[in-house]
C-alpha cells in the first residue's frame, strides 16, 4: 500500500468515525490526510468509492483476525468460541474500525461487489455452522440469520462495555453459544 494512500484511509476513517458521512468531505477527509484535493481522486474517483474500499479493507483485516488458528478439524464449539474470541479482540484491538463496521455495515453504500467479496471471506465461518448443524450442536436454521443474530449481540454488547475484561468475554461468548447451540 502507498503511503498517501494509507493517509488518507486512516483519515477517513477518522473522520466518518467522528462526524459520518454526509459531514465527511473529500476535501475534509484530503486536509486531514495533508494532501490535495486532486490527489484524493487520484486515489479516489469518489467518496462512495473511497468508502467501499475502506470497508473492504477493514472487513478483510477483520476476517483474517477471525479466522486466525482457526482449524476445521477443531470441535464445532471450540471453532466457534475461538472464531468470537478473535473478533472480539479485534473489535477491542480499534475502535474506530469497530465503530465503522457497525455505521456502514448494513449501508446502501456499500456496493453488492464489496458484499459478495466478504461473503465469500467468511466461507470458513459459515462451514463452522454447517458442520455443527449438519453433528447436531447448532440448530437447524438460515446460517446466515445465525451469523448476524450472534454476530449483532457480540457487536452490542461491546459497544455497551468497551473496557470488557476476560471474564465479561467469556460470558458474551457462552450467551452467543447459548443462544445458536441445538
Amino acid at each position: 500500500m502507498m503511503p498517501k494512500r494509507d493517509d488518507i484511509f486512516s483519515s477517513a476513517l477518522k473522520l466518518l468515525v467522528e462526524r459520518g458521512e454526509q459531514a465527511t468531505s473529500m476535501k475534509l477527509i484530503a486536509q486531514e490526510a495533508g494532501c490535495g484535493i486532486g490527489t484524493m481522486y487520484n486515489y479516489f474517483p469518489s467518496k462512495e468509492d473511497l468508502l467501499n474500499r475502506l470497508y473492504l479493507r477493514i472487513k478483510t483485516e477483520g476476517i483474517e483476525q477471525i479466522l486466525n488458528g482457526l482449524d476445521s478439524k477443531m470441535p464445532v464449539k471450540q471453532q466457534f468460541t475461538q472464531a468470537w474470541l478473535n473478533a472480539i479482540r479485534y473489535a477491542l484491538s480499534d475502535p474506530y474500525k469497530h465503530k465503522f463496521i457497525e455505521a456502514y455495515g448494513h449501508s446502501p453504500i456499500i456496493d453488492a461487489d464489496v458484499s459478495i467479496k466478504i461473503m465469500s471471506m467468511l466461507q470458513p465461518i459459515v462451514a463452522m455452522f454447517e458442520k455443527g448443524i449438519a453433528e447436531g450442536i447448532i440448530k437447524d436454521m438460515d446460517i446466515l440469520q445465525l451469523v448476524v443474530f450472534t454476530q449483532g449481540g457480540i457487536n452490542a454488547s461491546l459497544m455497551q462495555q468497551p473496557e470488557i475484561d476476560k471474564k465479561g468475554i467469556d460470558i458474551i461468548i457462552q450467551m452467543a453459544w447459548d443462544a445458536v447451540k441445538q
